[in-house]
């Protein structure tokens, strides 16, 4: 039986990766698992944080920084085989929990100025030299999609048998992924325009990035389409986690290349996926190489708002052959007794 604990901060993307790699684990041996659920009492104290850890203070001390700096943090008093964290948030009580309960950790983010030295291992999907570091292609997330009653889960959605289904995952506009208005009401009318080209329906959704006046511009075009959006989730208006069904009924997937974890979930659901990005796209540190990395392993296809008529779903994918998460334990076999 391995012991694992799990720090959260409680961030569905976060946690899912921690659990994609403690769902690897289950596969090979008896796993029980303890979540701690955490949370930062100020960002401001972040910088504090990372001096004192930097400094290899004292053991003694971190029972005192955790209370101090985290909310209501508790863990059960017993042996853990690993320590499991994702997300900036958790990795200084993922450092000070390892020296408490003597055991390794695994951290799955950038460091963010902390020293690699104070983790076991740290996954990430860009190399930086570390000798402590597991490289993979994109974030070892948990995916499980619904084959076992596809029939009665496309019956659900409403979704004509002799139409195809093609899944809209809509994130919204960061600094590397500049969306405006136009750009969103551009991207929606000729995904229904190429929609009815080649008959297919369309699942969308957008998510916790999406803005109010997106969502509100996206609801008037589904009120006049819905011969061809067959269900639209506003997620900031009424939340469903429906991205697993939306995968497992897709033909094809497209998704704004803003969102690194629906573009990794589309990924691993084996279905051809085309990246939407704006014009004036412009990727920064280690989401470039990652979206570099995808685009030349032909994973997706990346196109920009104004070709999306063009698709003619001739273009070359490759489907993945060996899950992230797959490749995180491999490794962890081989460098972690505990494991």
């Amino acid at each position: 039986m391995k012991h694992i604990l799990l720090i959260s901060d409680n961030k569905p993307g976060h946690e899912n990766i921690s659990r994609g790699i403690i769902e690897e684990i289950s596969r090979h041996n008896q796993v029980e698992v303890s979540v701690v659920y955490v949370k930062l009492r100020s960002k401001i104290l972040k910088r504090c944080l990372r001096w004192l850890l930097n400094r290899s203070l004292d053991t003694k001390y971190y029972h005192h920084l955790i209370k101090l700096f985290y909310k209501d943090a508790r863990w059960d008093q017993k042996r853990f085989d690993c320590i499991i964290s994702t997300g900036g948030d958790t990795s200084f009580i993922n450092i000070m929990l390892s020296k408490i309960l003597n055991c390794p950790n695994i951290y799955c983010s950038s460091l963010r100025g902390l020293d690699n030295t104070l983790f076991n291992y740290i996954i990430s999907i860009v190399h930086k030299g570390y000798q402590n570091e597991i490289v993979v292609d994109m974030a070892p997330l948990s995916l499980d999609l619904k084959y076992d009653n596809l029939a009665a889960l496309k019956q659900s959605y409403h979704l004509l048998s002799d139409k195809k289904t093609w899944s809209v995952l809509i994130g919204g506009s960061t600094k590397e992924y500049l969306f405006s208005k136009d750009n969103f009401k551009e991207m929606i009318e000729q995904m229904i325009f190429l929609a009815k080209k080649h008959h297919a329906e369309l699942l969308v959704t957008t998510s916790r990035r999406t803005s109010p006046d997106i969502e509100k511009l996206l609801s008037d075009v589904y009120a006049e389409n819905q011969d061809v959006i067959r269900k639209m989730v506003l997620y900031n208006k009424k939340p469903e986690k429906v991205i697993r069904d939306y995968l497992t009924l897709a033909d094809t997937v497209f998704c704004t290349e803003d969102s690194g974890s629906m573009i990794t979930e589309a990924i691993l659901g084996k279905k051809p996926l085309y990246t939407i990005r704006s014009d004036n796209a412009n990727p920064q540190g280690v989401y470039k190489p990652f979206i570099e990395k995808l685009i030349a392993n032909q994973y997706i296809v990346s196109v920009n708002i104004g070709e999306i008529s063009d698709i003619t779903f001739q273009e070359p994918f490759e489907v993945i052959t060996k899950k992230p998460a797959e490749v995180v334990y491999e490794q962890l076999k081989v460098l972690c007794n505990t494991i």
